[in-house]
């Protein structure tokens, strides 16, 4: 019987402390106003050789990836069409990046449908 009471008062406790809220030790910050919540940090511009060598990086990548795939082809992984639509794709992002001047793409992760669809 003492072994019952005990359990039952031990399952109390855990579902007590379980319970109760947490406190954290600093209190929640204010809102923000609207126009501080919409406002983005300004993407820095890049000089010309900062831009060089970012290409230099981008192409760098892009050839051992267009390698990568040519090999994953040889060793027949993939398909031809396979690989033709990966490298499409490829291509593709490449000159979406170098469009954009090699800067990475601004987007808000916590909204949802922020991304481009690509079908």
């Amino acid at each position: 019987m003492r072994q019952v009471i005990a359990y039952l008062l031990a399952v109390a406790l855990l579902v007590t402390i379980g319970s109760a809220p947490a406190f954290a030790g600093e209190p929640a910050a204010a809102p923000k106003a609207a126009d501080e919540q919409t406002a983005e940090p300004a993407m820095p511009s890049l000089t010309a050789a900062q831009k060089q060598e970012l290409a230099q990086i981008y192409r760098e990548i892009y050839m051992k990836k267009e390698l990568l795939i040519q090999k994953y082809r040889e060793f027949g992984i993939i398909s031809d069409e396979m690989a033709r639509h990966w490298s499409e794709r490829l291509k593709a992002r490449y000159t979406e990046v170098e469009k954009h001047g090699f800067l990475p793409p601004k987007r808000d992760c916590n909204k949802k449908g922020d991304r481009k669809k690509t079908d």
